[in-house]
């Protein structure tokens, strides 16, 4: 038996083990940009809406879709400002009491939004916010230049569009890396002495789906899984997605993958800390993931055992499931979702 290295679009965070990139028939065209004049008034990120909100449609479901503008100044002063794009689904009932929405945060880094679009479905009545992370899918892929991506940049992106829209109670949900983003995001939110009003009444719960604490231990996980197999259908067929065909919804969102910022590579160094010793407390949280999942049980274990600061942390392990539940088990995970939500609305 031989080792392989699986190409990194069939393993989001595990881009390491490439050794070869794939190109795409359908690949999105990189953006370009706006120069700024440096202001010393002004915001690293601001948003604005770029030619309005389109309504649009999803399994009949109504969706708004619009753009924001998020900023980066470079060493030499310089600002850039760059188009983030996004889809709110169910509209109307973006500020319900009953039913707090949804904002849903993918994976990679730089695998769009178009694989997590079955929550839709499967969780009913709530709003849903989905967003292209910078550098992927239908928003601007700038290069990974001096300093324009990073984790931090990343949440700062998302504060900027729950501004925004007016995001001011919802639930979180990070998929792979999206619960990355999901956990430094409200380890930055409990660290400012009060609320600023970003988003209100802020984070109500949050779901970390799939989602490992130390890359380079993914790292090292993920290459004693390749060491039993003998192909990279084999490995993915096992612990990335049990199902066959391709579900549409990934393969569109593999089409769309971004280049610039992408995989464990671009996050090789990322553990996750715990918060400051003066921090607020975190919101409860659900730790998920797949039986069969290439994040496997020691790749989640320290969220509960030493990074949250409350004792509100729950497992699951979905039984029969890899690395993409929703896409295999979409009525059960649809389920598990939304009851963990529906405690904290």
């Amino acid at each position: 038996m031989h080792a392989f290295r699986p190409p990194w679009l069939l393993m989001p965070m595990i881009a390491v083990l490439c050794s070869r990139v794939h190109s795409f028939s359908h690949a999105f065209p990189v953006h370009g940009f706006r120069q700024l004049v440096f202001c010393s008034h002004c915001q690293l990120a601001f948003a604005k809406t770029s030619g309005g909100e389109i309504t649009d449609s999803y399994h009949g479901i109504s969706c708004n879709m619009g753009t924001i503008s998020v900023r980066r100044m470079l060493p030499n002063a310089t600002i850039l400002e760059f188009d983030i794009a996004y889809k709110l689904y169910r509209p109307s009932s973006l500020s319900s009491r009953q039913a707090a929405p949804i904002v849903a945060l993918h994976g990679g880094p730089s695998v769009p939004s178009n694989y997590l679009l079955p929550l839709v479905r499967i969780v009913p009545y709530r709003s849903i916010l989905f967003y292209d992370q910078l550098g992927c899918g239908t928003s601007d892929e700038p290069k990974a230049d001096d300093g324009i991506y990073s984790v931090g940049n990343a949440v700062g992106d998302l504060e900027v569009l729950l501004k925004h829209l007016g995001v001011r109670r919802f639930h979180l949900y990070g998929q792979s890396f999206g619960g990355i983003l999901a956990y430094e995001f409200l380890k930055r939110q409990a660290s400012k002495e009060v609320d600023d009003g970003i988003a209100g009444e802020g984070c109500r719960s949050v779901i970390l789906s799939s989602t490992p604490t130390n890359v380079m231990q993914i790292e090292d996980e993920a290459r004693s899984l390749v060491e039993k197999l003998d192909s990279p259908d084999l490995f993915r067929e096992t612990h990335q997605r049990r199902i066959s065909p391709m579900p549409q919804a990934l393969t569109d969102a593999y089409a769309y993958a971004g280049t610039a910022w992408r995989g464990t590579g671009a996050i090789a160094d990322y553990k996750a800390t715990p918060p400051s010793a003066n921090s607020r407390k975190l919101r409860s949280a659900l730790v998920l993931r797949g039986e069969h999942d290439f994040v496997t049980e020691v790749c989640v274990a320290d969220w509960k055992r030493s990074l949250w600061n409350t004792p509100y942390v729950r497992e699951r392990v979905l039984d029969g499931c890899s690395h993409h539940g929703l896409l295999e088990n979409g009525p059960l995970y649809g389920e598990i979702v939304d009851s963990f939500f529906t405690e904290y609305d």
